[in-house]
């Protein structure tokens, strides 16, 4: 007399199974954890390109146009430095005079701190 098959699976072929999600879980997961880094670190990126360039905008207005240096914070932990110093410029004017206007911004990341700077130049009347 002969059995019908029993429908199911085997021990092994669940061993298996389970060997095989596990490798595929095993190189799914950094690749992922990676792209989330580097999410993060790229959005740090744009969110010190958009505070440096509003800082540079009040260069004049409530950051003197004298040189010198001056720093502050945001209030998100990202910190500013602006140094204001002549520009050597070979033609020269009676009405004003450019000024290099340098600022950076720096802040905490996961792999060290980070920095970014912008320069400028900008226009200043004489006295």
């Amino acid at each position: 007399m002969t059995r019908p098959s029993e429908a199911g699976f085997t021990l092994l072929e669940v061993l298996v199974a389970f060997a095989i999600l596990a490798i595929s879980l095993g190189v799914l997961i950094p690749v992922f954890s990676g792209t989330l880094g580097r999410q993060a670190a790229l959005a740090d990126q744009k969110t010190a390109t958009m505070l440096a360039q509003s800082k540079l905008d009040t260069v004049g207005s409530e950051i003197p146009l004298t040189d010198g240096a001056s720093d502050g914070a945001f209030s998100n932990g990202f910190t500013w430095h602006v140094e204001v110093a002549p520009y050597k410029f070979e033609y020269t004017s009676r009405f004003v005079m450019p000024k290099l206007v340098t600022l950076t911004v720096r802040w905490p990341a996961k792999n060290g701190p980070r920095s970014l700077t912008l320069k400028t130049i900008r226009l200043v009347g004489h006295d």
